[in-house]
């Protein structure tokens, strides 16, 4: 299936189901897809329960506003910072980094 499709060009669908590529220059071009469930092609739009069920989510909101979902997304703030954990981690690894290093020359210096 890895050939340009030009218009007027037909294909013939594989027996077997499952994602065919396509590709042109090494990349994908597009996909072939045969004998998909039919609820794999549902594209309705879920209502909040019906979303919470089936990520089994305890408190589902949904925003439909782009400006409010963006708002949502950058106020949401972490519960536990872990920068400061990440930089006493760091500074310890410097630490001992330098005593490694220096040991040597202190005890060949004696």
């Amino acid at each position: 299936l890895a050939r340009v499709m030009h218009e007027g060009d037909s294909l013939t669908a594989p027996a077997a189901p499952g994602v065919y590529w396509f590709t042109r220059g090494g990349a994908r071009a597009g996909a072939l897809v045969v004998n998909v469930e039919p609820g794999e092609s549902d594209l309705a739009r879920l209502d909040a329960a019906a979303l919470a069920a089936r990520v089994r989510a305890r408190d589902v909101t949904v925003l439909d506003d782009g400006a409010r979902f963006a708002a949502a997304a950058f106020a949401a703030a972490p519960r536990r910072p872990v920068g400061v954990w990440f930089a006493a981690l760091a500074v310890a690894l410097l630490l001992a980094e330098s005593l490694i290093l220096t040991a040597p020359r202190r005890a060949g210096a004696s």
